[in-house]
């Protein structure tokens, strides 16, 4: 990842392996969807005590340099911009009523058969439609085991699971759910991810982690 100056660099893009191969083959390219976020803008840098007055209350922000495009969605587009109803007094926000902390791990153990279940329901507040739905992007999927879901799994690299000893992330997503359910694979040391979950119509996020613990039993 790298830095723009943004005093030259307006657009940068970055075709993906599909739009390379289209532009080889003479085909045009016509995108009909995009997406907006705002990484790394601080809005700390909000400056009401400018001396030009409202106008250059952004005037630090505006001079932030922009980040360098990554065709890669676990690193970039964290915060997409999403249009909400006029008036709106606060941002939504995702929860997880079963949380067992605030920092949202959770804790599967080995020694434990069968027993312990990971169960991600999360729940949006400050927005008004019923039945919310949600992404789970779940970073490396190695040492769990996805047993419940009402989704759709996609973006799963090949078959099974790698062992962990190779420490090939395996990345899984469950798009359009309400809820996924986890137990823990057998593993030889422990293991601990971050699941990224996104409320499909808000645009809110929020990670959550889960720990496997090796077995103590020889």
């Amino acid at each position: 990842m790298g830095y723009l100056d943004n005093d030259t660099i307006v657009v940068d893009a970055i075709l993906t392996k599909h739009g390379r191969k289209l532009l080889a083959d003479g085909a045009a390219i016509s995108p009909t969807h995009f997406a907006l976020s705002d990484d790394g803008i601080d809005y700390t840098l909000w400056n009401t005590s400018s001396p030009s007055g409202s106008s250059g209350y952004d005037d630090y922000i505006s001079k932030l340099p922009m980040i360098e495009v990554v065709p890669d969605d676990s690193v970039m587009m964290h915060y997409n911009l999403v249009s909400l109803p006029q008036n709106t007094r606060y941002m939504p926000v995702i929860t997880l009523p079963q949380s067992p902390n605030v920092q949202n791990i959770f804790t599967l153990d080995n020694d434990v058969v069968k027993k312990d279940m990971v169960k991600l329901e999360p729940q949006i507040q400050n927005w008004s439609q019923q039945n919310p739905r949600f992404n789970f992007r779940i970073m490396d999927a190695t040492a769990l085991n996805v047993v419940s879901h009402d989704g759709q799994l996609v973006g799963v690299s090949g078959g099974n699971p790698k062992p962990q000893e190779q420490l090939t992330p395996y990345p899984v997503t469950i798009q359009n759910a309400t809820h996924i359910h986890l137990l823990d694979l057998t593993v030889t040391s422990n293991h601990k991810t971050a699941i990224m979950i996104n409320h499909t119509d808000s645009g809110a996020n929020l990670t959550a982690y889960v720990q496997v613990l090796k077995s103590d039993k020889v």
